[in-house]
């Protein structure tokens, strides 16, 4: 068994671009991460607006739920209340 880390959100991006062709049963979460990477590489989290940590939280979620199986009891809700996002 091998580990390899990637660090960096534009490196993480540009590695899941060219493997991407080759993907096959995580195709939507390559997907997810692409956009999750594009996003968080343009600016510092801090600085994203309300919009954009919507998307990234819908990004999480759909990469976890493509997963067999997910062990965080962690829901959208207490998401979006931690990042300050409910009405």
């Amino acid at each position: 068994m091998t580990e390899l880390r990637i660090n960096g959100f534009e490196q993480v991006r540009d590695i899941l671009i060219k493997l991407k062709p080759f993907i096959r049963f995580k195709a939507k979460q390559a997907q997810a991460m692409i956009d999750a990477c594009t996003l968080l590489s343009q600016k510092f989290i801090r600085e994203l607006s309300k919009r954009e940590l919507r998307k990234l939280v819908e990004l999480t979620f759909l990469i976890r739920k493509e997963n067999y199986k997910s062990r965080s009891s962690l829901t959208k809700e207490a998401l979006n209340r931690q990042l300050s996002l409910t009405p």
